[in-house]
């Protein structure tokens, strides 16, 4: 019976050390989620401010040209004058 008992014992530890293990294992790989879902919101936003950086060079450039125009067309208009 003391032997059973013994073994029963064993067979709880070594049930209690895996699980232990497990539970690091699953604390680590929640560790690195998380620093993973940063990085991607982190990218995400870098992507976002690249897309308004683009939209706003055109819109400069569209801008940039309008005016160029415009100073064309009041060169023009003084000339007729």
């Amino acid at each position: 019976m003391y032997c059973q008992v013994g073994e029963k014992d064993t067979l709880i530890s070594q049930v209690n050390n895996e699980l232990a293990s497990k539970e690091e294992e699953s604390r680590n790989l929640f560790g690195t989620l998380k620093f993973k879902q940063r990085e991607v919101r982190r990218q995400e936003q870098i992507q976002l401010l690249k897309e308004q950086i683009a939209r706003g060079s055109m819109a400069l450039k569209e801008q940039e040209e309008r005016i160029v125009t415009m100073q064309e067309e009041i060169k023009r208009l003084k000339q007729t004058v």
